[in-house]
């Protein structure tokens, strides 16, 4: 254990306390800028922080108690690694709040690695280890990005597929025939079964006038779903309260506001429930359902630079419906669509990541091929299809 007596404490001017907290609050920043770039839990002013306090800790345990060691000439005796212990068991705290727990898997682990590594990059920082501190950050940005690359390209050989999409599991729901479930019993006895089905026929022959609200505020996706039902009026639920979409699958998260919309709408509407995304295969299937929350302001950007350097572009779109009838019988319609994402944004029309999605058996973008292509092609409309032959219709 280093021991400094206070006639050989250190000092510290202004220029070097200078330089080191720079270069710690540099470095920090520069992992940081790479986890917020790949949207991650904590990205740069986490990492910038965390890495210039662990280089403050360390200068201060050094150099910040020269008077208190003075007064006690040779009797005191300071330890400058105690406050670096501490900065090591103190961060794991911190980088076990960017994990993430989603259904089966675990996000953030990556993450929470780099707050550890930034701690050490300001403490070398901070106990003026230049080189190691830079040297190390330098390591660190290899191993996010171009390894991530690299490794992916080799296991991919040997693991054909880990990380792809299983076909016809979209949201790692598994593949089975669409049921109808009835959220709440109203008839329990045969006789009273026997008298319902006839009705229940007649009901499905005449959707045409349904009318449904959908358990969104989104106007612009009820004038859509409006276009894709032909005959049915729907629209938005206008109400506080609607349940976090924390499912893991879309079905979950489709059902879940379905049954909200149920609890809010009128006796004689029915309730419809959507939830969609795109799912990447070099990706592991992501972004799935966290989609709508993927990418931040810059969906298209963000998922580019997630594929840079990836030959694998494979991915899809997927929507499911569920729509409750006032009885509370249960129907839903799974919708897909298969694609490729592109190299780069082409294209004006529709949102989301239209401009990079190029459906199978074309060479252009959904932002290219246009509202008009999208309304008869797209995930959705497919989904409406199988809701509509799941209500017993046609088109």
């Amino acid at each position: 254990m280093l021991l400094l007596a206070s006639s050989q404490l250190p000092t510290l001017n202004w220029d070097e306390s200078l330089l080191r907290l720079a270069l710690a609050a540099l470095l920090g920043g520069l992992i940081g800028v790479e986890r917020e770039l790949r949207e991650r839990e904590a990205g740069l002013r986490t990492h910038l922080l965390v890495s210039l306090g662990s280089a403050l800790f360390t200068i201060v345990g050094a150099y910040g108690f020269q008077a208190f060691l003075d007064s006690g000439a040779s009797v005191v005796r300071a330890d400058p690694t105690r406050i670096a212990a501490q900065i090591v068991t103190g961060i794991g705290f911190l980088g076990a709040g960017a994990i993430i727990r989603q259904g089966l898997s675990v996000r953030g682990l990556t993450t929470a690695a780099t707050l550890w590594v930034v701690a050490a990059v300001g403490l070398a920082s901070g106990a003026g280890y230049y080189s190691v501190a830079v040297i190390t950050t330098a390591l660190v940005l290899l191993a996010l990005w171009p390894l991530r690359i690299v490794a992916y390209r080799i296991l991919i050989r040997f693991r054909p597929e880990d990380g792809r999409l299983a076909r016809g599991q979209p949201g790692r729901r598994p593949q089975a025939p669409r049921v109808r479930r009835r959220v709440a019993t109203r008839h329990a006895s045969g006789a009273h079964r026997c008298a319902n089905r006839r009705p229940r026929a007649r009901r499905r022959g005449a959707v045409d006038g349904l009318t449904a609200r959908l358990a969104s505020r989104n106007a612009n996706k009820a004038r859509e779903l409006e276009q894709l039902l032909p005959g049915w009026r729907i629209e938005p639920l206008e109400a506080d309260g609607y349940p976090a979409e924390d499912g893991t699958t879309y079905y979950e998260n489709a059902r879940g506001k379905a049954l909200f919309g149920r609890t809010r709408a009128e006796p004689d509407e029915w309730a419809l429930g959507e939830d969609s995304g795109i799912e990447v295969a070099a990706l592991g299937g992501r972004p799935g359902v966290q989609s709508a929350r993927s990418g931040g302001d810059d969906p298209v950007g963000w998922l580019i630079g997630e594929l840079a350097g990836v030959e694998d572009r494979n991915a899809r779109y997927v929507s499911e419906l569920v729509i409750i009838s006032p009885a509370g019988e249960e129907l839903r319609g799974t919708g897909m669509l298969e694609g490729r994402i592109a190299d780069e944004p082409r294209g004006s029309e529709g949102f989301g990541f239209d401009p990079i999605f190029i459906p199978v058996g074309e060479d252009r973008t959904v932002a290219e091929l246009g509202n008009d292509w999208k309304r008869l092609h797209s995930h959705r409309a497919n989904a409406a299809r199988a809701l509509l032959v799941a209500l017993g219709e046609t088109r």
